[in-house]
């Protein structure tokens, strides 16, 4: 089935006792207690989700599963991913910045598919140039969403790292007013 998603638990961020639990919330026709029990303990841990269900890590990890077929590859595109969030800071940044962070990343790695079916199309000797139009298109589509993606990251780190100035009105002899105004932070100091 071509919409098939791929669910896999971490098991090793789930506390031993809730996997049983979690695996029974997991059929297709859950008991109505362990569904309560579930929306229970995730009230009771709230970092539990990403175990049950990080949607983010579904979609990332959906992606690379089903446009890489070798195994290899998939791990080296996951270590890519991973050094692509270190390098945007991922663990230190704010929540609504680790979303934008996981928006490039999913967008990023549609791009490179995009990319890859380009060019696989665009070896072949006897492809209809409608075939190539269609993936230019969507490979046009899939650039332009990144670059939203990562300029809509940075307009948001701009403001969350803009520095309040400083402004000091000191009034001097004969009633004129001196106005001096800067940066409440100067090289890394606090003024």
């Amino acid at each position: 089935m071509p919409n098939e998603i791929t669910i896999t638990l971490d098991a090793t961020k789930i506390p031993p006792e809730l996997i049983v639990l979690i695996d029974n919330a997991y059929q297709e026709k859950p008991a109505r207690k362990d569904l309560l029990d579930l929306r229970t303990k995730l009230e009771e841990l709230p970092t539990l989700w990403r175990a049950v269900f990080d949607m983010t890590a579904v979609i990332k990890s959906n992606l690379v599963n089903k446009t890489i077929s070798l195994p290899a590859a998939q791990m080296a595109v996951e270590k890519n991913i991973t050094v692509l969030m270190q390098g945007m800071n991922y663990e230190d940044s704010s929540v609504l910045e680790k979303m934008l962070i996981d928006n490039v990343i999913i967008t990023w790695l549609r791009l490179q598919w995009m990319e890859y079916q380009l060019l696989g199309f665009m070896e072949q000797q006897e492809v209809r140039m409608s075939v190539i139009e269609y993936w230019e298109k969507r490979l046009s589509v899939a650039q332009s969403r990144h670059l939203r993606a990562c300029e809509t990251l940075a307009r948001v780190r701009k403001l969350l790292s803009a520095r309040p100035a400083l402004q000091v009105n000191i009034a001097a002899e004969g009633g004129q007013q001196v106005n001096v105004a800067g940066d409440v932070v100067k090289n890394n100091k606090t003024i």
